[in-house]
């Protein structure tokens, strides 16, 4: 292997999960690369600090996963693959900035809902939570409407503005992935239309952290106006700032004559939470007030695996939004036609890494493909 290994697999390596091949040819990478070998240092020893910390081990993120990918193909039966439509496409460019805090934003939001109960011996300490894997919630446009329509000002869900502690600065140009690569912090996917007949550039965008807290009777109010009353939000949830770090991420985009493409990546958001906060019982509220029964929300939320998932809701039966399968990878695609050609969005997850792929024009599926697989 040639690649560097990412967080999940190194982590995998720690608690033991690897087989004998997977070990063997983790090793042999080990004694040609310095950073990995680092890296899994410094896993195994917040390891040992956890392990120190809490009475029980950590849950099998992988074999919780794919437990939750069934329970929700048993949930949503059918449906689940029928397409989305969308008016408008999520083009990056000069906008690009805003679409990653946007994005960004998304993802804390999401956290918020995705953080296990700490152990009792660790009560004093602030969870921490970063995405590993994403499970793709389809969510009825019917339910959807009825949320939109909720009299109810959002802006009350917060006791203020949230804070930016660390202000990243401004996007940075670089020539070559390598350089976008030291900055970040992590190796660069080449996207495989980059050669002599394209204009490829690399922008890197800094850390930020944010702070926010919660207004815990607003957030209950919400749920009440939506009719979800089977579940209560914690005062814990109100008690302290929610931080969230977001590091570095880095956009490549590749221009040819009938064609653009920009890809965005970056790490997971880490997200601290206050001590006390039940997040199987806010991971049940989000379910709850997307739609789902209480039977099944309860089910599901049991068996997800919060410290690590990212649970992305999407409206169901619409044309031009499905999930779709790379492998193992799954992905959220958004399509449309446009006069120049095809415009395509796609999410995914891989580890705590996230990818965010734009294209227009004449981007064919190979290489859509070809480029999810190069992150494997």
């Amino acid at each position: 292997m040639n690649r560097c290994y990412d967080d999940g697999a190194l982590r995998a390596s720690v608690d033991g999960a690897l087989g004998r091949p997977e070990l063997d040819e983790l090793r042999a990478h080990l004694r040609v690369c310095p950073s990995c070998a680092a890296r899994l240092l410094e896993l195994r020893a917040a390891a040992e600090r956890t392990g120190a910390l809490l009475s029980a081990p950590q849950p099998d993120t992988r074999a919780a996963f794919a437990r939750t990918l069934t329970a929700l193909d048993r949930a949503r039966g059918a449906d689940t693959e029928q397409p989305i439509r969308r008016s408008s496409t999520m083009t990056i460019s000069r906008g690009w900035t805003r679409r990653i805090t946007l994005l960004a934003a998304a993802l804390v939001a999401v956290a918020l809902l995705a953080l296990p109960p700490v152990q009792a011996a660790a009560d004093q300490l602030l969870k921490i939570f970063r995405v590993q894997s994403v499970v793709f919630v389809p969510v009825d446009r019917d339910r959807l409407r009825e949320l939109e329509q909720l009299d109810f000002d959002a802006s009350t869900l917060f006791v203020a503005e949230p804070t930016t502690v660390v202000d990243p600065r401004e996007p940075a140009t670089v020539a070559t992935a390598d350089e976008a690569a030291a900055m970040v912090g992590f190796p660069v996917i080449q996207p495989p239309l980059a050669g002599q007949d394209t204009s490829t550039t690399y922008a890197v965008r800094g850390r930020s952290v944010q702070e926010f807290q919660v207004n815990v009777e607003a957030a209950r109010q919400l749920l009440q106006a939506a009719g979800v009353t089977d579940v209560t939000l914690p005062d814990a949830l109100g008690s302290g700032p929610i931080r969230a770090d977001i590091p570095p991420m880095v956009v490549t985009s590749v221009s040819g004559a009938d064609y653009r493409l920009d890809l965005i990546q970056g790490r997971s958001p880490e997200v601290t939470v206050p001590d006390g906060v039940e997040l199987e019982q806010l991971g049940t509220a989000l379910l709850r007030l997307l739609g789902t029964s209480p039977e099944k929300a309860a089910a599901l939320s049991a068996q997800i695996d919060w410290s690590t998932t990212f649970v992305f809701p999407f409206p169901a039966g619409m044309s031009g939004v499905q999930t779709v399968q790379f492998g193992d990878i799954t992905a959220l695609q958004v399509s449309s036609r446009r006069s120049d050609g095809r415009a395509l969005q796609l999410y995914w997850q891989r580890g705590d890494r996230f990818y965010v792929l734009s294209t227009q024009g004449n981007v064919d599926d190979a290489t859509v493909s070809a480029l999810v697989d190069a992150t494997r």
